[in-house]
């Protein structure tokens, strides 16, 4: 758990980003919407401007749009439809970082490289610069690399000074030097990084005191009623949901990884098999698939898209060549051959670490000091560290660290001082190291587990007063409340002391409004596909012939005695069953094909092959063969899994969006591979 806790934290709070500036749009008269809608070809730009990468975008208080870009001309203002108004700022900047507006109409921006932060008239005058440009310093008078601005109701104002410096800096409505608070570090004691004070924490690793947290946790309670004011059917848990949806659309990199699978592992052409589809799919797949980009159902998450081809794969945390639906088909023949580079960080020797180019290792759980826990388990349980890592194995964390700090040399001997992602945004190369352990606050998993499991006792979540020696002590704790990010949220009930939790008792008891379009517990969806479909309401369909045209149906699930890969091929617990991969087939069905027990077979259909030994047993059905999950590749005679022959088709329902709550959030209502019944045939191999 360590760090998690604390990012989970942030994650909740990036919320109030989106409420934050519809306040302010509200405040000044303009009319707001809380929900996302693309308008095409806005803003209007003249003939020969071009956007450079953008850095913050608000709206003054006559409800013109500003946008701060890395380009010539930084501010440019537009009208609420989108035409260009004028613009200015040239020569006041290195590095544009945000923008912000007062409600007299001036407009304060930040440069996190030349440390300055300026004030500008709304035509563009430059009013007050503070800082000294190119000289960082931690005074009255210095920033280093400032980040945001926010203001007070009486006109005093702090600027968040930032990435440099880890403080708050406060002055009068004058411009005066009041005083700055603020130091690096980690934990409830500490501000660590405040790149925005106006609400935008995702980079701010930030609790301050127990006083100053719970001021927090109570303006972001605040921020979530402000959403629900506007709609009397919104719940908490729709608030946060709501908001989360917004900043991911906006911000997110955690995207669904069916427009990879599309583009770049071949899934395209297998998609677009009609034969292997449900017959009530009316159109052509890839209709389907271009009318969900075309109407903007998947904004700001669609992505890597064609021209967007990866050349490096991290792989950590996963076994993608076992676990990926099409397995080795699909991914070797498509993805293997664009890929530069790709290293696995791994425990073991998984099959995809066998086919990766480096191999780092990675400490195993009890190598390691960690505490982790489900709330719907109700108990969080400290996972100590027993002994040291094994060889050169090391914990994740400290193989990324070392990673950003190689990284950072072979920038340094290339030439290149920064890069910029997919969305526009440009980072910078030059320390990564201290990017990533947060100006070397975040280094050791002893003292980052301790400050999680403080911070998360401060925040409510586990009991009062505990730490991580208290937790070494008892072993485990019982959770006291959810905490407010939406998955947790989405639990809607109440943990109580000595009560087992039952989800969703706030829907059935106080008649709290369900995540829905309806507000109800929502079983009929009249949009237009499910309709075509004839899915408006849940309905059985027979599978589709997904892989082929064959008699029996490949299903999976976990196994009674493993259900993870990890300890699948463990010596001691191969004894406890037949010690190698089998598929389970029905007596009558083995009988018709003159396969009996623990004979190999051939298992295959369009997708390929594998050869697996048979268990003979009268508990599956006929048409049915059973490959429970788990076994890695290299316990295959060929190194053929059950994966590798997966049809992996995706219903082209789960591309649906515009309609309520078919709308994704990271890791909710994305299209997903099926996996089960596959179509295949068995028979006996020599």
């Amino acid at each position: 758990m360590n760090s998690g806790i604390m990012k989970a934290f942030s994650l909740a709070i990036v919320i109030v980003v989106s409420v934050f500036s519809q306040l302010n749009a509200e405040e000044a008269g303009v009319s707001v919407v809380s929900t996302i809608r693309v308008v095409k070809n806005f803003p209007r730009l003249p003939e020969g401007m071009k956007l450079s990468a953008v850095s913050g975008v608000e709206i003054d208080v006559k409800g013109n749009i500003l946008v701060f870009h890395r380009g010539k001309n930084p501010i440019l203002v537009f009208s609420p439809q989108g035409k260009f108004l004028r613009s200015f700022g040239d020569g006041l900047y290195d590095s544009t970082h945000f923008l912000r507006c007062d409600r007299d109409g001036n407009i304060w921006t930040t440069d996190n490289k030349n440390h300055t932060v300026v004030k500008l008239s709304a035509t563009g005058k430059v009013l007050r610069i503070f800082g000294k440009r190119n000289v960082p310093g931690d005074d009255a008078d210095h920033f280093d690399r400032p980040a945001d601005i926010a203001f007070a109701e009486n006109g005093d104002f702090f600027i968040a000074d930032g990435y440099g410096n880890s403080r708050v800096v406060k002055f009068d409505q004058s411009g005066k030097f009041l005083l700055a608070w603020g130091k690096k570090g980690t934990g409830p004691t500490y501000w660590n990084v405040p790149p925005s004070t106006a609400g935008q924490l995702d980079e701010m690793r930030r609790s301050g005191t127990r006083e100053e947290l719970e001021q927090l946790l109570a303006g972001y309670d605040g921020m979530l009623e402000a959403v629900k004011a506007q709609d009397p059917t919104q719940s908490t848990e729709l608030a946060a949901i709501e908001g989360l949806k917004q900043v991911t659309a906006a911000t997110s990199n955690l995207v669904p990884p069916v427009w990879w699978w599309y583009y770049h592992v071949g899934f395209r052409e297998l998609w677009n098999k009609r034969d292997w589809h449900d017959p009530s799919m009316k159109r052509e797949f890839d209709d389907y698939f271009n009318e969900a980009l075309e109407k903007g159902w998947w904004q700001g998450v669609a992505m890597p898209l064609e021209d967007q081809p990866p050349r490096v794969m991290m792989h950590v945390g996963d076994n993608l060549l076992r676990r990926a639906r099409g397995g080795k088909t699909m991914f070797l023949k498509h993805l293997w051959p664009k890929l530069k580079c790709i290293f696995t960080i791994d425990v073991r020797m998984s099959t995809t670490a066998l086919y990766s180019d480096y191999v780092l290792p990675a400490a195993q759980q009890y190598e390691r000091p960690s505490a982790m826990g489900l709330a719907h388990t109700l108990f969080f349980t400290m996972a100590d560290k027993a002994v040291e890592p094994a060889g050169e194995a090391k914990p994740e964390w400290q193989v990324f660290r070392l990673l950003c700090r190689k990284m950072t040399e072979r920038a340094k001997a290339r030439g290149m001082t920064e890069y910029q992602d997919r969305r526009g945004n440009v980072y910078s190369l030059e320390d990564l190291e201290s990017v990533w352990t947060a100006g070397g606050t975040m280094v050791d998993e002893e003292e980052m587990t301790a400050q999680g499991i403080e911070g998360s006792s401060v925040m409510g979540t586990l009991p009062e007063g505990t730490t991580i020696e208290t937790l070494r002590e008892k072993g485990v704790v019982r959770y006291k409340d959810w905490g407010f990010v939406p998955y947790a949220q989405s639990y809607a009930t109440d943990i109580k002391p000595d009560e087992t939790m039952t989800p969703f008792r706030r829907h059935i008891e106080r008649k709290d409004s369900y995540p829905t379009l309806t507000r109800r517990a929502q079983f009929y969806i009249d949009h237009d596909w499910f309709l075509e479909a004839g899915e408006e309401l849940p309905t059985h369909k027979d599978p589709p012939k997904m892989g082929g045209d064959y008699p029996l149906a490949l299903t999976s699930g976990h196994g009674r005695w493993s259900i993870h890969a990890n300890n699948i091929a463990n010596k001691l617990m191969l004894e406890t069953h037949r010690g190698r991969p089998h598929i389970v087939m029905n007596h009558e069905d083995a009988a018709k094909r003159g396969i009996a027990d623990d004979d190999q077979v051939r298992v295959h259909n369009d997708m390929g092959m594998f050869l697996v030994r048979v268990k003979l047993a009268s508990s599956v059905r006929p048409g049915q063969v059973i490959c429970y999950n788990g076994w890695d590749h290299y316990q295959f005679k060929d190194w053929h899994g059950p994966n590798d022959i997966e049809g992996a088709m995706v219903k082209w329902l789960g591309f649906a969006g515009g309609y309520g709550h078919l709308r994704y959030w990271p890791f909710m209502w994305s299209p997903t591979q099926v996996d089960r019944a596959t179509r295949v045939e068995v028979s006996r191999s020599a």
